[in-house]
């Protein structure tokens, strides 16, 4: 759970042909050249739908426009000047808003921003072994200087979630059109979880499209992230997320010669589920227990 606010880079409106296309909310602060886009360059008078950031924007642009239209008839550098000290002013106040919302959002808590570099190596055995072989190279799954990091590991090897299918779950549709899609990746991993709840915000822009910049006005501090999260917990991926499961792998766990399958209930079939559980917080859930495909 995160409480600082995630920004999209696309936000999603519908048009007169109900057609959806991405615009870039921004700051002329940050990108001067936003003042000057198509979807928002008519935009000059702030209103109470449109986000901070489209505000700040629709108020330099009036500023802008009215400074201009007082020189072209007075011919006076003093309107140029109040335009320019107006300016300032306005881009003083987005910094010190922004400053405060930053300082805010921490409420005592030390933040993980999305961008942060949570990246541990890994080091997964991709080719089909048992339990046991797993068991063995237990330890080079955490530090491994020659693994692969995760983030590359789980696009490389996970099918990613999308704002339309947050979970990466298996749809009517793949059956036929994508009947070799991948796993979803383990959704338990910081990182994978982390990119479930931007989806889910990306997608309730997406079905929300009257809804300017919703992940300010929904998801704006703390509380409304940690709401989100009581939200959407009770749904998950589903046990298979493949169009065929791996009965292969499932019959070998239920009746190979694996000393300890963690399915045992025993002292040792409770470490062998505890190791498991341990290794897929880096790895795929049942990697160390069924042989991968």
């Amino acid at each position: 759970m995160s409480g600082n606010r995630v920004v999209f880079n696309d936000n999603y409106q519908y048009n007169s042909s109900n057609s959806m296309k991405e615009i870039d909310i921004d700051v002329w602060v940050n990108n001067p050249t936003i003042l000057l886009d198509k979807n928002t360059i008519f935009e000059i008078w702030p209103t109470q739908q449109m986000c901070y950031e489209r505000k700040i924007n629709a108020m330099s642009r009036l500023i802008i426009l009215l400074t201009i239209l007082g020189f072209i008839l007075t011919r006076s550098m003093k309107i140029v000047v109040v335009g320019f000290i107006t300016l300032i002013v306005i881009y003083l106040f987005y910094y010190q808003n922004w400053y405060k919302r930053k300082k805010n959002n921490k409420e005592g808590f030390e933040l993980h921003d999305d961008d942060d570099d949570y990246n541990p190596v890994v080091n997964v055995n991709t080719s089909n072994s048992t339990n046991e072989n797993a068991n063995k190279n237990k330890s080079n799954n955490y530090n491994s200087e020659n693994g692969t990091p995760l983030k590359e590991f789980v696009n490389e090897n996970y099918q990613r979630g999308t704002k339309t299918n947050p979970f990466g779950n298996i749809l009517l549709t793949d059956i036929m059109d994508h009947p070799d899609s991948q796993s979803a990746p383990p959704s338990f991993n910081p990182s994978v979880s982390t990119d479930i709840r931007n989806n889910v915000k990306k997608m309730v822009q997406m079905v929300n499209p009257g809804i300017k910049c919703s992940d300010k006005q929904l998801f704006n501090n703390l509380h409304d992230n940690f709401d989100l999260d009581q939200s959407i917990r009770v749904f998950n991926a589903t046990p298979n997320t493949r169009v065929v499961n791996d009965q292969g792998a499932f019959g070998k766990w239920l009746y190979s010669d694996i000393e300890y399958s963690a399915k045992e209930n025993t002292p040792q079939g409770a470490i062998a589920r505890y190791l498991d559980n341990a290794s897929s917080r880096f790895t795929e859930p049942i990697s160390s227990t069924f042989p991968n495909r």
